[in-house]
């Protein structure tokens, strides 16, 4: 219960910088709050702990799909790269629109990387 408390007051102090920072959720304790200071949540999947492709699911369900993003853990433990693909398809079997799954998989991404100048896409 004690995350409900500190979280917000931690976000305060970056308050501004919402748009501009991703941070990473696991669940509903720490979802609500990141999105209410104006912050993108991005969840991070793994296929045993943490946040797995049907829990973030559930949150963009819950939550709403404004300024989520889903990527694929490649780090310590299990990790399978393929896990926004599966999640994907995942959001398909549960019945989601394609125009929100490509919103989730492909514009929330742009849109969180198009802010940084830096960003650029090769033209096709």
């Amino acid at each position: 219960m004690a995350i409900r408390v500190v979280l917000p007051a931690h976000l305060r102090t970056l308050s501004g910088a919402g748009s501009e920072v991703p941070l990473d959720v696991d669940g509903p304790a720490t979802i609500r709050a990141v999105l209410d200071e104006g912050f993108w949540a991005g969840m991070t999947l793994y296929p045993e702990s943490k946040c797995t492709a049907a829990r973030a699911i559930d949150m963009i369900e819950t939550y709403g799909g404004e300024r989520l993003w889903m990527n694929s853990a490649c780090d310590w433990g299990v990790s399978v790269p393929l896990a926004v693909p599966y999640a994907a398809l995942e959001m398909k079997r549960r019945g989601h629109a394609p125009e929100v799954i490509d919103r989730m998989v492909y514009q929330n991404p742009m849109r969180f990387l198009g802010q940084s100048p830096k960003f650029k896409l090769p033209k096709a």
